[in-house]
């Protein structure tokens, strides 16, 4: 899988989560290059998957800490998840 892949989905990633949230979800990932990626590169495409599932466990947890703190909001919190996700 081209570099330019991963890089283009850190990029989005940026542009609704921190940066220290990023660090998590890359932390969590636990990928050898530790979330450093070339656009050139070559990578294996398991790794894309486990970025992703990092990614996707990340929105799934804040969505519960959401949801059990707010019940009142749960319409839009699954609202929210639903456009997030698609």
């Amino acid at each position: 899988m081209k570099g330019l892949v991963f890089t283009e989905l850190l990029e989005m990633a940026e542009t609704v989560l921190s940066e220290d949230e990023i660090d998590e979800i890359i932390d969590a990932a636990d990928l050898p290059s530790g979330g450093t990626y070339t656009r050139g590169g070559t990578y294996p495409s398991e790794k894309l998957l486990t970025l992703i599932g990092a990614c996707l466990a990340q929105f799934a947890e804040k969505a519960m800490i959401s949801l059990t703190d707010y019940p009142e909001k749960e319409p839009e919190m699954v609202e929210f998840v639903i456009e997030r996700v698609s």
